[in-house]
């Protein structure tokens, strides 16, 4: 197999984490990250064609010919950015936005699901108020209402009372929203989460090892829904023999039935599970890498990324495997004062090499430099502090606190129980 250029699209600590794995790849000749940010700029080159939409990436990825695509966010799958590449002869890991849709309707992964026969949640869709209030009496709470479309994460809440249910619907489809939206009222699952990734190539598949996402903002999982606020591998409830048990029951037959849907599914196929009582089940399905969790696994990945990418990119998965290392791997996000609502952007970041120094990754999730050169905050999430340790997990949350010790900046916020 010979060089290539690769063009990661993205500009989170997720494609940081991305430029930095393909970088060390002896198989990538150029690397590209568009639009990135200052710490992708440490491995690729940053570019920014015309407004960032998917038609000015694709049209800047014509006149470039890059060997490989690599797509993040899940606003260019929905937007078709895979369809449009594959189109003109551009191998890309990331699926069509047909496929996408297991991540970009709710309500087709459930109906996916529900063919494939895979373990989740009972739910109910509703369209308005007063059909979700007559649905309501019916059930017995918690329940968990969701939003049926994209919500970077945020779309989703416990509610443990008809009054917090009602202002949640009352929230997710206000007056204006159009005909088409609609929630999903789903039975509360009891259980702890886990996270199992698979690197997919139409029907074959390749399982990363578990990792656990903290996704609300307050310690205790208290507060509101965020992005992520850390992740950290290996999850000792969740070994590695669970991967291979959920790419048999859940991730293989998910492939089958979208392949015999019409919508071929090539890219990351990210199940976020419950671990219940009577086995895993499905909370959700994304269509890419998740985020935070890649930045804690990557680093255990000894395999080569770029060759990984490219198997599944260009259906040569087959009979490929991926290798781990041996280590644990924590990171911890620091957020902006006020992250996931109103946050204030522009503070000077420092303490990045002090971090360094003591052995941990820093990876930029929304910075930027001001007009004096400085980094600055430019984000809700704004930097991760990884790190990983040969002894055990607390011993790398340890390592990863101390590195966060040493970044500063105005408003920081940031979890203290991350692994712990």
């Amino acid at each position: 197999m010979s060089q290539m250029n690769v063009l990661v699209v993205g500009s989170g600590a997720r494609e940081d984490a991305l430029c930095w794995k393909l970088s060390i790849s002896p198989l990538v000749k150029k690397l590209y990250c568009a639009p990135g940010n200052p710490g992708t700029a440490r491995y690729a080159e940053n570019i920014r064609p015309g407004d960032l939409s998917a038609d000015a990436i694709y049209d800047w990825a014509v006149h470039t010919r890059p060997d490989l695509v690599v797509i993040g966010p899940e606003v260019y799958l929905e937007a078709g950015l895979t369809d449009k590449l594959t189109g003109v002869g551009i191998a890309v890991f990331g699926p069509s936005a047909a496929a996408a849709e297991i991540e970009t309707s709710k309500v087709f992964a459930k109906q996916v699901m529900e063919r494939a026969k895979v373990p989740t949640a009972a739910y109910q869709e509703i369209h308005d108020c007063a059909s979700g209030l007559r649905y309501l009496a019916s059930v017995r709470f918690p329940v968990v209402i969701k939003k049926n479309g994209l919500a970077a994460g945020k779309g989703v809440r416990i509610c443990h009372s008809l009054s917090e249910a009602r202002e949640t619907i009352e929230e997710f489809l206000p007056p204006s929203a159009d005909a088409q939206s609609s929630v999903l009222i789903e039975e509360f699952m009891e259980g702890k989460e886990a996270s199992v990734f698979a690197i997919c190539s139409e029907t074959e598949s390749v399982v990363m090892i578990p990792a656990r996402d903290h996704k609300r903002i307050g310690e205790g999982n208290t507060g509101a829904n965020t992005g992520g606020m850390g992740a950290f591998a290996p999850v000792a409830d969740a070994p590695y023999s669970l991967s291979e048990s959920v790419k048999a029951s859940i991730i293989d037959p998910v492939l089958k039935t979208m392949a015999d849907m019409g919508r071929p599914f090539t890219g990351l196929l990210y199940a976020g599970l419950m671990l219940t009582g009577e086995g895993p089940k499905v909370v959700e399905f994304n269509a890419r890498f998740g985020d935070p969790e890649t930045q804690a696994l990557l680093p255990l990945l000894k395999t080569d990324l770029a060759e990984i990418l490219w198997a599944a990119a260009t259906k040569k998965l087959a009979r490929k495997t991926l290798q781990w290392e041996n280590r644990s791997s924590v990171c911890i996000v620091a957020a902006s004062q006020g992250y996931p609502e109103k946050y204030q952007s522009g503070a000077i970041i420092s303490g990045l090499a002090e971090a360094e120094a003591l052995g941990c990754q820093i990876l930029h999730a929304g910075t930027a430099y001001n007009p004096e050169g400085l980094l600055v905050t430019a984000g809700g999430r704004v930097l991760n502090v990884i790190a990983q340790s040969d002894i055990d997990l607390a011993h790398a949350a340890d390592l990863a606190y101390r590195g966060l010790a040493c970044v500063k900046f105005d408003g920081m916020v940031y979890r203290k129980d991350i692994a712990r």
